[in-house]
Order: structure tokens, then C-alpha cells, then sequence
């Protein structure tokens, strides 16, 4: 998997600067611009490659005084339409125009200089790049899906590959946090893709976790696990839960989907010493996680279940059609 590449459009030196070197120390690949056409020429070499761009509003470019960061954000998607990347307005004017700018160019968010830390922009770079990287019309992503719904031959099936196969990877790449992907079908929830030295497979200490995410029906906020809701899960009992229930303190849960009551959520967990370089504020990177990525999910989760259905259907008609053709027995005409 390639890191992902950020391209920060900023006059202010200190602040840009800040900014590349710590995404660089998160292992993203960065470029940085100061002017427009600066910031032409990094675009011009990097293409459709770019996954996050964080664009400053007033560029103070005396080459050219009325370009904005957004605008060279909207040149990009003219020149490049095919897979744009995630825009992240950073500026520190709130004028009228910029936001219809932005507006204009579909940015993910405008943050103010002033209200927002940089371990906020961050977290909103990361969740940008996850989002990018899970978005439908992304090609690579799309034929794997596809290769997926075509293979699977339930929805338990392909919803626990794409999490094995297509989401593991990338929230190895973007999050920067231990996590555990559970997922709830027929037979009961196990965690089916983790960063962690959580056990995977099936347990009932799983469900219990996914039941508390899925619980409060508020699909758009993460569920964070108080020292109160510890103490009342069950206790554990084998050595499988004993692990579970020790990562449990400072953890954060996303609901990511209920489809056809198959449940599927997303658990952050707090970082040991030396488990993840740099870990992020779980309760944090959740928030902005769950503003970003839910919906993106979601709509696999449905392209899965409408391919199963549309092979069923195939699968019908071509067993229908072949009885019809059948002739009764003892009948030659």
C-alpha cells in the first residue's frame, strides 16, 4: 500500500512547514506550495495522485493577488476530473466569498486557523485520505469490489472480505491507531481485521461491544467506552477475552453500518508503548472519522448486498428458463 500524499497550498512558511514535517513523521508523503504557480507545478507532477490537499485562501501572491488556495483546487478538477483528491480549506479569514468558493469546490471542511490545533488538521487529514482511498469511483477500488460481490457467495462473505481484503489496508495506512473491525452475521460478531494483537475470529465478548456500538442508534457519533460500561460487561472468563477486555480502557467505537442485520463497526484503541508511531487521541480521530468515512462504507456494504441480489436473481431466472425448456417425461412433441 503507498502512502498517501498530501499537497499543502500555504504562504505562511512556519505554519506550512509545521504541517509537512508533521505528516511526514506519520508517514505521508508531502508537497508543499507557497504561490500558485508553485503549487501548478506540484499538481502538474503529481496528477491524480494527490489524496488530501490543504489549501490556505489568501495566498498573498503578488504574481497573482486574486488567486486563491480554492482556486487552484478548481483548476485541478478541471484539468484532472477522473479520481480528484479530498479539499481541506485552512485559512484564517471567514469572508463570505471564500466560503462560497469553497462551497464551489465541494471542500470537505473549513477550518479556521484560530480554533483549529494541528493535530486537529491532522486527524481531518486522516480520515480525508481514508475517505478518498474507500471512495466508488476509485478504479483500483471498484474492480476489487467487484471481484469480491462476483466471488462471494453470501453477504456475510463478502462484507467479512472487503474488511480482510480492501478496509484492513487501508486503516493501516491512514489511522495511525491500534483498531479492530468487528462485524455482526448469523453465526455471531467476530473481529475480522485488527492492527492489534486482539484474537480475530468469533467471540461473545465481541458481540457485547457491538451491541453497546450499535446501541445508542446514533449511526453518526462514535460510542466511547466509559470506565462505568467496563465494569458492567461480562466478566471474562478465557484468555481470548482477557485480552479483549485489557485494550478496552480509552477505546472508542464507530457504528459503521446495519444492513439486512449484518452490523459492522469500527474499534479504536489506546496506543502501548511502542505499538504505533505517533498514536492519535482515540475519542478524537473517531469524531472526524465518523463525519467522513460512515457513509463511503455504507454504500459498499449496499453495492455488495445489490451484486449478491442481482446474482440470485440471474441465478432464478437461469434455473426458471431452464425448466420451462425441459420437456415432461414420455412427451416427444
Amino acid at each position: 500500500m503507498r502512502p498517501k500524499t498530501v499537497v499543502i497550498v500555504e504562504n505562511n512558511e512556519t505554519q506550512r512547514l509545521s504541517l509537512q514535517d508533521a505528516l511526514q513523521r506519520r508517514s505521508f508523503k508531502v508537497s508543499s506550495a507557497a504561490t500558485a504557480s508553485e503549487a501548478r507545478a506540484v499538481i502538474q507532477s503529481l496528477t491524480d495522485n494527490i489524496d488530501v490537499m490543504v489549501l490556505d485562501m489568501r495566498l498573498e501572491d503578488a504574481a497573482e493577488p486574486n488567486t486563491t488556495g480554492t482556486d487552484i483546487g478548481i483548476e485541478l478538477q478541471h484539468e484532472h476530473p477522473e479520481y480528484p483528491p479530498e479539499f481541506l480549506i485552512h485559512s484564517a479569514f471567514a469572508e463570505v466569498n471564500y466560503y462560497k468558493l469553497a462551497l464551489r469546490l465541494g471542500a470537505a471542511a473549513y477550518l479556521n486557523k484560530t480554533e483549529t490545533s494541528l493535530g486537529d488538521l491532522i486527524r481531518h487529514v486522516r480520515a480525508l485520505s481514508l475517505k478518498r482511498a474507500l471512495r466508488l469511483d476509485r478504479p483500483q477500488l471498484e474492480q476489487s469490489l467487484s471481484s469480491i460481490s462476483a466471488s462471494a457467495k453470501t453477504l456475510s462473505e463478502g462484507l467479512r472480505r472487503f474488511c480482510e481484503e480492501i478496509l484492513s489496508s487501508e486503516l493501516d495506512s491512514c489511522l495511525g491507531t491500534p483498531y479492530a473491525v468487528l462485524l455482526t452475521d448469523e453465526v455471531g460478531t467476530q473481529n475480522c481485521a485488527t492492527n492489534t494483537d486482539l484474537p480475530t475470529g468469533y467471540d461473545p465478548f465481541y458481540a457485547s461491544l457491538q451491541a453497546m456500538a450499535h446501541g445508542v442508534s446514533n449511526l453518526d457519533s462514535p460510542y466511547e467506552l466509559s470506565s462505568q460500561e467496563i465494569k458492567h460487561l461480562p466478566k471474562p472468563s478465557t484468555s481470548n477475552e482477557i485480552k479483549i477486555h485489557e485494550r478496552l480502557p480509552g477505546s472508542t467505537f464507530i457504528p459503521l453500518a446495519n444492513v439486512q442485520n449484518f452490523r459492522l463497526s469500527l474499534g479504536l484503541f489506546e496506543a502501548r508503548p511502542g505499538e504505533t508511531k505517533l498514536p492519535e487521541e482515540t475519542a478524537k480521530l473517531a469524531t472526524v472519522l465518523s463525519q467522513y468515512v460512515r457513509s463511503t462504507i455504507v454504500e459498499h456494504c449496499f453495492r455488495i448486498l445489490i451484486h449478491l441480489d442481482s446474482q440470485k436473481r440471474a441465478m432464478m431466472l437461469k434455473s426458471t428458463s431452464h425448466l420451462c425448456l425441459v420437456r415432461p417425461a414420455g412427451r416427444t412433441h
